[in-house]
C-alpha cells in the first residue's frame, strides 16, 4: 500500500515538475487583483481613504508593525498625496505586467499598507493582501520583463515547478474557502 502512494505521490511530483505555472491566467489575476486596488486610490480622495475616526486621529494609521506601511515609510518627507501617487504607479506597472519579479514584492506592500494604514477598508482589502502575497513564490520565479509575453522556460526544473504548482493551488484553495464563507 505505501508503495502504491509514493509511486502515485512520484507520479505528481513528476506532472507538477513538467508545468509551467508562468501563464497568461496568471499575470491576468494579478492585474485584476492590482486593479481593485488603483480604482479605490485613484477614484477616492486621501480625504475620503484615510479619514480621522474616533479611534484613529492621526491619519495614516502609522503605529506598531503598520509603521513599516507603504504610505507611513515616508510621511515626514512627502504628502500622503504624493504616496498615492507613487502606489498609482507601482499599480499600474502591476497591471501591465512589467518586471513580475520586482514589482510583486510593491504589490503586496501596498496591499497590505491599504489594509494596516487606511482607516476605512473592506473586505476585499483583505482577499487583495492574500492573494498578492500567495503570489509572490510564483513571481519571483517569473524573470520575464513583461508578464504577458510566453515564457520561453519550457521546464523549471524538479524544484520550482511543483512550487509554481502548489502556489496555484493554493490560491485555489484560498478563493474556494471565501466562496464557501460567503454562500
Amino acid at each position: 500500500m505505501f508503495k502504491i502512494i509514493k509511486e502515485k505521490t512520484l507520479e505528481y511530483i513528476d506532472l507538477l515538475s513538467n508545468t509551467n505555472p508562468l501563464t497568461n491566467v496568471y499575470a491576468f489575476a494579478r492585474s485584476l487583483i492590482a486593479l481593485s486596488s488603483f480604482i479605490s486610490l485613484a477614484f477616492n480622495s486621501s480625504h475620503t481613504l484615510f479619514k480621522p475616526t474616533a479611534i484613529i486621529e492621526d491619519v495614516p494609521l502609522c503605529i506598531n508593525e503598520a509603521s513599516f506601511g507603504f504610505f507611513c515609510v515616508a510621511r515626514n518627507f512627502v504628502s500622503l498625496d504624493t504616496m498615492i501617487i507613487l502606489a498609482l504607479f507601482i499599480l499600474g506597472l502591476v497591471i501591465l505586467g512589467i518586471f513580475p519579479r520586482y514589482t510583486c514584492l510593491f504589490h503586496y506592500w501596498i496591499a497590505s499598507s491599504i489594509t494596516g494604514n487606511m482607516s476605512i477598508i473592506d473586505g476585499g482589502d483583505h482577499v487583495n493582501t492574500i492573494l498578492s502575497l500567495l503570489l509572490i513564490p510564483i513571481c519571483l520565479l517569473d524573470n520575464r520583463k513583461f508578464a504577458y509575453k510566453n515564457s520561453d522556460q519550457k521546464h523549471f526544473g524538479k524544484i520550482w515547478s511543483p512550487i509554481g504548482s502548489l502556489t496555484c493551488f493554493s490560491n485555489q484553495i484560498e478563493i474556494l474557502n471565501l466562496v464557501c464563507q460567503t454562500l
